[in-house]
Order: C-alpha cells, then structure tokens, then sequence
C-alpha cells in the first residue's frame, strides 16, 4: 500500500469531496418544494414524493445539460399535481438555491493548491457540465485554475471505469502515475482500482471497507490528503540480510517522538550515524518509529545485523531502551538463522488469552446489532433530511455512537446512542418537533425485523413496548430523548434501547470520527485484538464494582477505550496496539505513589475533544482524561485510584502464578483491600 516516487497527476472528485453536495441539494429541494406546494396549496412531502416519483422513473432518459433535465421534471411534476408549472423558473430557483448552498469543504482550495505544487490536479467529476462548472466557479476552482472533467460531457462514466480510461487518454498520464482522491466507495476508489490508478478515500468518518489493490489510505477529509502523499520520515534504517547483496554505506538514525495520541513529530538536533556496515539492499529504507514493531511483530520480517558495528549497542548508547527487548541475544555477523532478530514480547498469563477470546459477541449478535445500528442511524438520516426539520435546525451529521458504533460492547442486552449535530442549539429546537421526531424514529426501529430477535435475545419472551422514559436537556448543549424496551403484560422487566441527543455536539461526534478512524488505521488482527482489550478492560473494571459502570462518576467508556489505546505509549508490551496487561502493569509499575505523580508522568489524553480536530494527524494534546477520574471529587479520585491499583497489583500476582481470571484477579484485589483495612 504505497507507492514508490511522485505521482504525475491526481483526479480530486467534485461533490462531496471539496463540498457538502448533499446539504446543498438537500436545502436547495426544501426551498423549491416549499415553493411549489405553497402555489399548489400541498403539502411540502406530498409535493417531495410525486418529485421523487419522476426521479425514480428517468433512469437512462438523455439530457444534454442539467437545466434541461431540471425544466423537463418540473414540467411532468405539474402534469401529475395537475396544476401550470414553468419549468423555466423552477429549474432557475432551483439552480440558485443549490449554489446559494454550497459550501467548500474546509481548507478545500489550499489544500488542492498545495498538491498542485507537487503534480498536475485535474478535478473528474460525475454531472452534467453546466451544473458541476457553477459549482466549480462557486466553489472558486475556476478561478484558481484548476482543470474540470465531467463525465457528461464525454459520454462516460465513473462507475465502469470509462472515465478513468478518457482522462488518462486525454492528460497523457499512466494509470500507475495517478491517483484518484473521492468519497464514493464503489466509483471513486474500487473503479479506479480496476484501471490500475491509485486512491485515497474521503471516508467523513465512515468506516473502512476491504480495500483493493493501490489503496494509499483514508483521510476523513480533504485537507488531510497531503499528509498521506508527503514523503515518509522519521527513523532511517537498512533492513539488513533481505538478500545476498551487501554495500558499505551509512545507517542514519533520525528520531521521532510521540505525543499522546500516537502521532509522531521529528525530535530536534537528534540525529546519529552508524559506518562501515555491510548491508543489504542498497538502499537505507525510511520508515517512522511504530514501523518498527510493524517489522518484527506484525509482519514478522526476518532483519540480521551484520558488519563491524553492533546495532544494539547503538540503540541502547542512543537510549531507545524500550526497544531492548527487540535486540535481545543478537549476534553479529553474517546473515544467518542464529542472528536473526526475534520480536520478543510479554507473554501473557494462561486464562488470559482465552478470556480475550471469549470477550468476542456471537456471530448472530454482531449482526443484530450491526442491523439495528444502520436501521436506526439510516432511518433517522431518512427522516430528518427530508423533512422541514434538518433545514430549520441546520442538521450537520447524523450518526450512532458509543459502543455499539465502536463493536465494544461486553454483554447483552446492548443500548444504541444516536446523535443528531444541529447548528442551532438544543434551547432554540422545537420540543414538540424533537418529540414527533424521536418517535418516528423509534417506531422505525421497532419495525424493523431485527427487534423480534433483539427481543428475544434480551429475555423479553413475552413481547416488549418502547416507552420514551426520557425527554429533557442534559447540560446546555444537549438535549436527551430516551426509550427503555419494558416486557409486555405489566412484567417489571427493562433495559435501556435508543438515546437520541440533539445539539451542538462537536465533542461527541469529534470523538467517534477520531476512533473510527484510528482503529481503521490498523491491520484487521490488530484491529480485532484491541477491540477485544477494551471489551476486557471494560469486564475487569466492571467486576470491580465501583470503577466502571453507568452510574459510576467519573471511569465512562471512552476513558477505558483511551486507557487501553494508550498503554501502548508508555510500556513496551511487544505488540502493535494497547493491551489491559499492559495497561495494568504500567500502573502496578509506575502507580505507587500520589495519583497526581503518576497522571503527570503518564496523561491519558481526549482525541478527538472538538470534531474539527478529530481527523488532524497532528493533533495538539489538551485534555487529560486523569482530570475526569472522579469528576472533581477529590474522594472520589482517592478510592478510585487505590482500587485501580488494587487491581493492577493482583494483576501481576495473578499472572505470576500462571493463572489468570477475571474473577480471581478481582476476588484478589478485595481480599488484599480487606488485609490492608485490617491492619
């Protein structure tokens, strides 16, 4: 997944990669329907559905330009209402209020005017050309310079790679010289694939799908492309003994630190050499500091150590001590099978990794809960954006959050959190609007199949209700609709289903796009292996009984979430992603003293705070997470952290016996808190 030198030339979508073409479009319908119910005395959705009646009957009806198309709808929706409608005016209004809507996306032009300072940026569209080029000029590319190619006006498409084909034909460009940078999945990244260009998804925080071959990466949006291009650096090394070709040369080491969310900076004025190593290939190849656990741990690559000088030394002379363990028992000399860098890791404890394993939701709960996410997160994006509701409120993002978006979930029943992120705050929203709102949405999850088994599996044999339980704003910025799943029949049993928060959330979503990205980031094992850290983090602390839980102060979901990512920062564990061992060995280590030592030397930073920030790759740490322990208690601090020492003390005593469970690790850490209160 790379590519070795510059590109040529990059094809940059048009809509929804350098704006919001839906919101424009989706204001711009609103305007124009409101318009014509209020000449035709209907109502806006009445109007909205015989439009979409005709949309839906077009497919494959010829237009020379997107007015045409605009005039030819408007003058068959008059026909079915059975009123005079000029399509002339409608199809101009409806023009103007598209591009009165259209935004760019942040940074959108400087960042395409930076890449175009690297290679040639042509922006391949799909779209009539009249409409794309209004959007362009709108969005100030003409002006800027840039190249348009719209699909339409050649006759092709994205879909089954003739436009690819054309514009590589016409820019005299080589399919392997190119990349194509787009948020559509199927025609901007996997049609592209099939042609033999490279990619870059624009994801908006979606998650990732299996990628094809070339794919260079993800950036949620558009201003963080040129961190994918740019060169690798950071630490210089020759991966040695790949083959039987040796050189005499330097090994440069340029080092790199890393803050608290896992990015990497270059560490000024330290920087060293290592000469007269004979080496293999000729070429040093620079990869950054994580890359190294990637060589011995994820990949698992073979690297010998050959020549005059002694590698290790070096490392421990430079002092990347947590590195020691990798360089353990190295010989030097010629490549051989004895020489041979071994990645050594922690071993963990008998019970540990079978208890992992067991944190993993059935296959058919997956699925159930992976139904019910979309149902309820498509629904409500169904609803609100065509509806009065999305435009009067200025709806920016509609998503599911929490564990259930995050596959961290550790038990059954599970609850669904959506959010609904609105420009307008939570104290302007109508109240009878959010009520009517919620309930649709709610309804529609009862509808779907999926809650027949969710009922089941939840115990709820006897049928349910989804009764809304909740309604009032929480904080000032949002407000709470929530339903609880109660037995049928006047049976007391009940659980928590759907919350629905509204409001200006920038820290809500900034953090789901900023986990969702990071894990996406990973390799698949890696992915599956952290995920199932935090579930168990999230059991240990649970069977804790006053550390983690939805009515504990302080100890919330994304802290464990955060506590494990984390771990992998501060103590070498051997592998590619945090771990509970790790985590607990840290603080058993490094936790015996204040707690306000401890969360000095090691913080656990909040990615992702305010969503304009969650996908820099470069992100400045503000939050400690530490500060929310107990949220300004100072009791409360002091329990919790004697506890979660506590836990980590029986931890290691419980690994040290070569067993290990949660139950017994918990049942531990009461019985020395009880020999501790005795004395």
């Amino acid at each position: 997944m790379g590519h070795s030198g510059a590109f040529t030339t990059l094809f940059v979508d048009l809509d929804n990669t350098l704006h919001d073409y839906e919101a424009a479009a989706q204001v711009a319908r609103a305007e124009v329907m409101s318009r014509i119910a209020e000449t035709c005395q209907l109502s806006p959705q009445t109007v909205a559905a015989v439009y979409d009646e005709i949309l839906n009957t077009e497919i494959g009806v010829p237009a020379l330009s997107g007015r045409d198309v605009r005039l030819r709808r408007f003058v068959a929706l008059g026909q079915k209402l059975g009123v005079q409608l000029s399509g002339e005016d409608l199809a101009g209004a409806l023009a103007k209020a598209l591009l009165g809507a259209v935004r760019p996306a942040r940074d959108a032009v400087q960042t395409l005017k930076a890449l175009a300072g690297r290679c040639r940026v042509v922006i391949l569209t799909e779209g009539y050309p009249d409409v794309q080029a209004d959007i362009a000029a709108k969005l100030g590319l003409t002006a800027a310079g840039f190249e348009l190619f719209v699909t339409y006006a050649h006759g092709v498409r994205k879909r089954d790679g003739t436009a690819y084909q054309a514009a590589l034909e016409k820019y005299g460009s080589n399919a392997g010289d190119v990349a194509m940078i787009g948020d559509n999945w199927d025609w901007d990244i996997i049609a592209a694939s099939q042609i033999g260009l490279h990619q870059i998804w624009i994801s908006h925080g979606k998650a990732l799908p299996p990628p094809p071959p070339l794919f260079l990466g993800v950036a949620a949006e558009i201003r963080f492309v040129p961190a994918l291009l740019a060169p690798k650096t950071g630490l210089q090394f020759n991966i040695l003994g790949l083959s039987h070709h040796t050189f005499e040369g330097q090994l440069a080491f340029d080092f790199v630190e890393r803050d608290g969310f896992g990015n990497f900076r270059q560490m000024p004025k330290c920087h060293a050499t290592l000469t007269g190593m004979t080496a293999a290939p000729a070429a040093p190849i620079a990869i950054s500091e994580p890359d190294i656990l990637a060589m011995f741990v994820r990949q698992q690559r073979e690297i010998y150590v050959t020549g005059d000088t002694d590698l290790i030394a070096a490392l421990v002379k430079l002092k990347i001590d947590k590195y020691w363990p990798l360089f353990r028992n190295v010989k030097v000399g010629e490549p051989t099978q004895q020489n041979r860098l071994v990645a050594l890791r922690d071993t963990f404890p008998a019970g540990y990794e079978q208890t992992l394993r067991a944190t993993d939701p059935k296959p058919e709960c997956l699925t159930l809960v992976a139904g019910l996410k979309s149902a309820i997160e498509d629904g409500a994006r169904d609803i609100i954006f065509n509806s009065a509701f999305g435009q009067i409120n200025r709806v920016r993002r509609v998503l599911t959050v929490g564990s259930t978006s995050r596959e961290t979930y550790c038990g059954f029943p599970v609850d669904f959190d959506l959010v609904v992120e609105t420009d307008v705050l939570q104290a302007r929203i109508d109240r009878n609007a959010l009520a009517m709102l919620s309930d649709r949405i709610c309804d529609l999850a009862r509808a779907h199949p999926y809650y027949a088994l969710y009922e089941q599996k939840s115990g709820f044999t006897g049928g349910s209700k989804l009764i809304r339980t909740g309604f009032g704003a929480r904080g000032k910025e949002s407000f709470v609709v929530r339903y609880e799943c109660v037995a049928s029949g006047g049976a007391a049993a009940a659980t928590n289903f759907l919350d629905i928060t509204f409001g200006r959330l920038p820290q809500l979503t900034g953090y789901e796009i900023w986990f969702q990205r990071f894990v996406n980031g990973l390799l698949p094992a890696e992915r599956l292996h952290l995920r199932r850290e935090i579930r168990l983090a999230k059991l240990a602390l649970s069977n804790m009984g006053d550390l983690y839980g939805s009515k504990e102060r302080g100890f919330r979901g994304h802290m464990a979430e955060q506590w494990i990512i984390q771990s992998y920062n501060y103590r070498f564990g051997g592998f590619a992603v945090g771990t509970l061992d790790n985590a607990l060995r840290l603080i058993a280590e490094e936790g015996g003293g204040e707690f306000s030592a401890y969360k000095k030397r090691f913080p656990l930073w909040h990615p992702g705070w305010w969503e304009p920030s969650a996908a820099l790759d470069a992100e400045i740490p503000a939050v400690d997470l530490w500060d929310f322990l107990g949220d300004g208690d100072p009791a409360t601090v002091t329990r919790k952290w004697t506890r979660l020492c506590a836990l980590a003390k029986a931890h290691v005593e419980a690994a040290a016996t070569g067993t290990w469970s949660i139950c017994d690790v918990t049942g531990r850490t009461k019985r020395n808190s009880a020999i501790r209160g005795s004395k």
